[in-house]
């Protein structure tokens, strides 16, 4: 089974020595600190349709779990929600096993069988605190029409979690394809997911394929960020492309599909794209990077017509060292695709260097030269929220699994990132929950929180 690799200079693990100088005791405990931090509260889910300026609602259910709703225009003038599931995890520990592991510090805001609906759901990759065997067997039981995007070789992992083959869609690095949002209505439930075409891109920069695609020069450079195998030079990389009729460059090839995918006097497609991340993989001591991971690109129209993109970050690194090389895979996500309306981007490492911690009280982790490599921190996140461009970044992959103290430093880094970065910071509710139109920046999320995209008027988000 090929294992996959992070292709730039971004990427370097750390040395035995260098892991070991990363630990030293601790001789006090940290001083305690009053920063706000979020807290549970209860989901208040819409019990009626969208309404005319209703848009999308995004609801953080804590770590790296999350739920939009988007609202949906349907024929004769009609409107419904439709679910999207982000890297769902609702159990106690996201571990191998029930009784050791990381433990949430809080408890999901909701059940699963509390979503009001899941169309589709997106998993980054297959660790534990991003994809959870008990989590995905409740959405199967009580949402089984879900459509499941993972990127490559999640398939079979997923047909163990009893997803039946046909509702799963492997994905590798700029692969895109089109959901019909539609052929989940509550009149077709039993219908097959949605219209998916796919476009497969996994190929070397100088590959003559590119001429016969019709690509650019910045889309061949893009289409070179492509998962390598451990044993292969980047330029290496074999490419095996779908059959197409003419040549397609990414742009006509959404134009192409979207107006061909039905004849309705609504778009109800959900565009989708698997993007780089810089991380790894694996669920077991001698099964690393057998599987791959990502980020998520998902866009579609709003009833009103306006293009809504959303940009979701999983878990992914961003840089090895301090004033060392970044990753350019997110310059190159702003470059063929936009700038994203909203930023779901991880602010923090995961759920393993707390819970040692918590067993090992008296050694001091060195969390960010540790897991700088594959995880964000908050810095890192505002660097990425500015050069991907987003307009609204929720912060994302923390507060859940750590401790209070840990948690409050991490407000701490990232009220001080945006302070050196000029980039606007609020909670969801200050200001009695009114944010303007013009508002770019962050909006920090209460575990539960649902925040609501209006439009046509003088506000872009607003607690519910």
């Amino acid at each position: 089974m090929p294992r996959y690799a992070n292709p730039w200079s971004s990427y370097r693990p750390l040395t035995a020595i260098e892991k070991l100088s990363s630990l030293s005791l601790r001789l006090k405990s940290p001083p305690e600190t009053n920063e706000r931090i979020p807290i549970r509260q209860k989901i208040d889910f819409p019990s009626s349709p969208p309404g005319t300026n209703g848009g999308p609602r995004i609801i953080w259910l804590g770590h790296a779990s999350v739920y939009l709703l988007l609202p949906l225009a349907i024929p004769a003038g009609g409107r419904e929600w439709r679910g999207i599931l982000l890297d769902p995890v609702f159990s106690e520990r996201c571990s191998p096993v029930s009784f050791l592991g990381p433990k949430r510090r809080i408890e999901p805001p909701c059940r699963v069988e509390e979503l009001p609906r899941v169309d589709v759901v997106f998993i980054s990759h297959d660790h534990y605190d991003h994809l959870d065997e008990a989590s995905i067997k409740s959405v199967q039981k009580h949402h089984p029409a879900a459509q499941y995007f993972v990127p490559q070789g999640l398939g079979a992992l997923l047909t163990k979690f009893e997803i039946g083959s046909t509702n799963v869609k492997e994905m590798n690095w700029w692969d895109e394809d089109v959901f019909s949002l539609s052929l989940n209505s509550p009149d077709s439930q039993a219908s097959s997911p949605g219209l998916k075409v796919e476009r497969t891109v996994y190929m070397s920069a100088s590959s003559p394929i590119c001429s016969q695609l019709s690509l650019s020069g910045e889309e061949c450079q893009a289409l070179s960020l492509s998962p390598v195998k451990e044993e292969q030079h980047i330029d290496e990389v074999p490419f095996s492309p779908k059959s197409y009729a003419s040549p397609l460059t990414p742009s006509t090839l959404w134009d192409t599909v979207a107006s061909s995918s039905t004849n309705k006097s609504v778009d109800d497609t959900l565009k989708v794209v698997c993007c780089p991340a810089q991380h790894n993989s694996g669920r077991r001591v001698f099964g690393k990077n057998k599987t791959l991971w990502c980020t998520w690109w998902i866009e579609y129209n709003m009833p009103n017509g306006q293009r809504w993109k959303c940009f979701f970050g999983g878990d992914t690194g961003y840089k090895s060292i301090v004033d060392g090389p970044t990753c350019p895979a997110f310059q190159l996500i702003r470059n063929r695709y936009g700038s994203p309306d909203l930023a779901l981007l991880p602010v923090a490492h995961g759920s393993v260097l707390p819970y040692l911690q918590s067993l090992l009280p008296v050694i001091n982790f060195d969390a960010q030269r540790l897991t700088s490599a594959i995880h964000c921190s908050p810095s890192d996140a505002i660097t990425l929220h500015q050069e991907i461009g987003a307009k609204i970044t929720m912060p994302i992959h923390w507060a859940t699994w750590s401790t209070e103290n840990g948690t409050r430093e991490i407000v701490r880094d990232l009220y001080s990132a945006c302070k050196q970065s000029n980039v606007n910071v609020k909670w969801q509710d200050e200001d009695d929950g009114s944010i303007p139109d013009s508002y770019q920046g962050v909006i920090v999320n209460e575990i539960g929180g649902s925040v609501h995209i209006s439009v046509g008027d003088d506000l872009i988000c607003a607690p519910e």
